[in-house]
């Protein structure tokens, strides 16, 4: 479901009302499964921007059915992601300024540091149940 920049994003049928946030991608650099915690920032290659949209309508329309919200989230081109940067760039992924701006009006301004839970915590929690590549 990612795009890269320059690729047009395609409104789901039916949807009305599409929502996006930034978000802080991190990009694995090789097979990750079942990492702890202290090994995870090992996994790491880099990062980008990515906009998380959402079907918003789509998604009250599950939540009201008790169903999943994979129509809402998971469609073609509901991803677009930044180019790649390096791991590097970035010393400290817990203190990222993110902003977000739509024709010059800025629509999201927060930092990385007001998540609530960290990295290496995320990281090692999926690799849990998912095989991270």
């Amino acid at each position: 479901a990612y795009i890269t920049a320059g690729q047009k994003i395609e409104i789901p049928l039916g949807c009305n009302d599409l929502h996006h946030e930034i978000e802080l991608g991190v990009v694995i650099s090789k097979q990750c499964k079942r990492v702890t915690e202290d090994a995870a920032m090992n996994y790491v290659g880099g990062y980008c921007l990515a906009l998380d949209m959402t079907a918003r309508d789509f998604q009250n329309e599950a939540k009201k059915k008790g169903s999943p919200w994979t129509m809402a989230k998971m469609f073609d081109t509901s991803l677009p992601v930044s180019d790649f940067i390096p791991a590097t760039s970035i010393p400290d992924p817990h203190n990222v300024q993110l902003w977000c701006k739509v024709n010059g009006e800025t629509r999201q301004d927060g930092n990385t540091k007001d998540m609530i839970f960290s990295v290496p915590t995320l990281i090692s929690f999926i690799s849990q149940y998912f095989t991270l590549e």
